[in-house]
């Protein structure tokens, strides 16, 4: 399968959706046809993984729990 070096480069950096839309705009394809062929593509070509970049949430729900853990010790032992 045949994808223009510019949508390649694209899904090369894990940008998917933007290589979709750069196929649409170069083919003046559909959504669904444009996913089609980008998901094809990947079929074919494994060694392109795209990956979901990383959630930057992680540190800030931990720093939460630790707080909302201290205020139940605090409540619970140190109110005596």
């Amino acid at each position: 399968m045949y994808l223009e070096p510019e949508v390649i480069e694209e899904l090369e950096q894990g940008r998917k959706i933007s290589a979709i839309k750069m196929l649409r705009t170069k083919r003046s394809v559909g959504l669904k046809e444009a996913k089609n062929l980008i998901d094809a593509y990947l079929v074919q070509n494994p060694f392109l993984k795209i990956e979901r970049p990383k959630s930057s949430s992680g540190p800030i729900i931990l720093l939460a729990i630790i707080f909302l853990a201290y205020a139940l010790y605090r409540n619970l032992f140190l109110s005596q």
